[in-house]
């Protein structure tokens, strides 16, 4: 499947979201603060398994496994900047 939406095959992307969508939402609620927040995160994650797809390789792990990697990162990620940003604000006053 990886294959295919690296090739930006429309019902590879589709088929992807609808078996990972609702593993990546689960993992984003618990991380982001609010539920808008865990929605854009899912967003962002999928945008970044389309982009990233072709770099797959499922001799190294399984396709759920690297669904979740990618997921995890770019949640970790996004608290980071998230926290620097209210460091700054922070420092400012």
């Amino acid at each position: 499947m990886a294959r295919r939406v690296a090739a930006n095959d429309p019902a590879a992307v589709a088929e992807l979201y609808d078996r990972f969508a609702s593993l990546v939402y689960r993992l984003a609620f618990q991380a982001m603060p609010t539920r808008a927040d865990a929605e854009d995160a899912v967003q962002e994650v999928f945008v970044r398994l389309w982009r990233t797809a072709d770099r797959y390789d499922p001799k190294r792990a399984a396709l759920v496994t690297w669904v979740m990697l990618i997921s995890r990162r770019h949640l970790v990620d996004r608290l980071r900047r998230t926290k620097a940003r209210v460091r700054a604000v922070s420092l400012d006053e």
